[in-house]
């Protein structure tokens, strides 16, 4: 995901932590990508 928005400059691209407890710590990490069909390409990464 990262290496389509670095090849598309201008692309809209975003990221947000998940939390699942009441730390500082997120959860989950979700990065979203929208493509040029205005569809989004969203992906949920563990925070291991």
């Amino acid at each position: 995901m990262e290496m389509y928005c670095a090849e598309n400059p201008g692309t809209f691209c975003f990221s947000r932590p998940i939390y699942n407890t009441l730390t500082w710590k997120p959860f989950q990490i979700e990065y979203g990508v929208l493509l040029p069909d205005k569809s989004l390409w969203v992906e949920q990464f563990n925070n291991a």
